[in-house]
């Protein structure tokens, strides 16, 4: 159930108790509560994302009946490459408040990403602030809405990057704090670099370029004013694309991708498949 929905006015007195708060994990969760009183959302997650080391949740607020282990831990293990707000946080260096409509590429409710993600878990929108703590790290705070409650609106967006500043001066905070309390906790994460090279062992460039945009959601129209190719084009590449991997949807396409992730180790190839698939040779 959303929290009740606080005045502007409330929202300044509970800054007080967030700033008075020397517990920074404290003042995390009191921030995060204040955030989903301000515009009425259902939950609520925190993600860390260290440069060159795996991501992490340091804390959310799902809704009961929610497991993380199917709602955080399978992004968390590689499927957080093709989310919306990642790319255009990494790929174009965006900082601010975002809603879905503003990243999601032409086709996204098609994507498999999607249907795991939002289909399935009865989410329509979220919000998210994207921080980045210079080239070190960088912070998304998603805020999220389901199919019973009203998409983010212009006021609600307004709202959030009018608070935007503080929150984004307090999460500097809380992760100053957490690296002194434990700086050697983070682990190093070559997903990344496996989402660059994944079909380069098997497909052209151009086929790896029309993988990589389908795998994020693009539709075959998006992906062609992306990479400036027909329609056409695209469509014989993704024809290619499937009998080389022996695949026939994009549905298949993000799942063999997933296993060939969370199969992937620093010491193999640098396309996952290729680890993955030898096996079966």
């Amino acid at each position: 159930m959303p929290v009740p929905d606080i005045t502007f006015a409330q929202w300044n007195q509970a800054l007080v108790g967030i700033l008075d708060e020397e517990d920074r994990n404290q003042g995390l969760k009191q921030l995060i509560g204040a955030l989903e009183a301000l515009v009425r959302v259902s939950a609520t997650t925190f993600i860390v994302f260290p440069q060159g080391e795996r991501p992490f949740v340091p804390y959310h607020t799902l809704r009961p009946h929610e497991d993380p282990a199917v709602q955080i831990d399978p992004y968390l293990n590689g499927s957080y490459l093709l989310d919306p707000y990642y790319r255009t946080a990494m790929d174009q260096g965006s900082s601010g408040v975002y809603t879905l409509k503003d990243v999601a590429p032409h086709g996204f409710k098609q994507s498999e990403f999607y249907q795991q993600y939002y289909g399935r878990t009865g989410y329509s929108d979220e919000a998210c602030f994207m921080i980045h703590e210079g080239d070190q790290c960088l912070y998304i705070l998603s805020l999220g809405r389901t199919l019973e409650e009203p998409r983010f609106k212009s006021a609600d967006k307004e709202m959030l990057e009018a608070v935007y500043p503080f929150v984004a001066r307090e999460l500097h905070r809380w992760h100053q704090q957490e690296m002194e309390s434990s700086p050697n906790q983070m682990l190093h994460s070559h997903l990344e670099r496996a989402l660059e090279n994944f079909g380069t062992s098997l497909l052209t460039q151009r086929e790896c370029d029309v993988v990589h945009l389908m795998l994020r959601g693009h539709s075959s129209k998006s992906a062609a004013l992306r990479l400036q190719i027909s329609l056409d084009t695209v469509k014989h590449h993704r024809k290619n694309i499937y009998t080389k991997l022996d695949i026939a949807s994009q549905i298949e396409l993000f799942h063999l991708f997933m296993n060939a992730l969370s199969n992937a180790s620093p010491g193999d190839p640098p396309d996952p498949l290729e680890a993955y698939l030898s096996p079966a040779r």
